[in-house]
């Protein structure tokens, strides 16, 4: 393996990151538009086995560890880091766009 492959290999942490893409975008096909909150709470009760058993332990910030990796996975998810906008997040509101719901083979209504 060359250098820039190994360079281009998701860490741990990504990894961490990436598996709440699917369950995010499958919470918001559902309501369209969640607070922060709501999201939260159903991530918990319908994906709970993807939170690693220190995944409840808290950050330096304060922040629960998986509640943090939601939250930077929403960040990707919006455009922050890749393209398309596969959701958009303003004041504490999740919205899944159009490319988010194809991205998962639904469509918004």
């Amino acid at each position: 393996m060359t250098d820039t492959q190994e360079s281009l290999r998701p860490t741990a942490y990504a990894s961490r990151i990436q598996r709440w893409y699917v369950p995010i975008l499958l919470v918001l096909v559902n309501t369209g538009e969640a607070s922060t909150e709501y999201i939260y709470a159903t991530l918990e009760r319908r994906f709970g086995d993807l939170i690693p058993v220190d995944g409840y332990g808290k950050l330096k910030s304060g922040k629960v560890r998986w509640k943090n990796e939601v939250s930077l996975a929403a960040m990707d998810l919006a455009g922050r880091i890749y393209t398309p906008n596969l959701m958009s997040k303003s004041n504490g509101i999740w919205t899944l766009t159009e490319e988010g719901a194809a991205h998962i083979g639904h469509t918004v209504s």
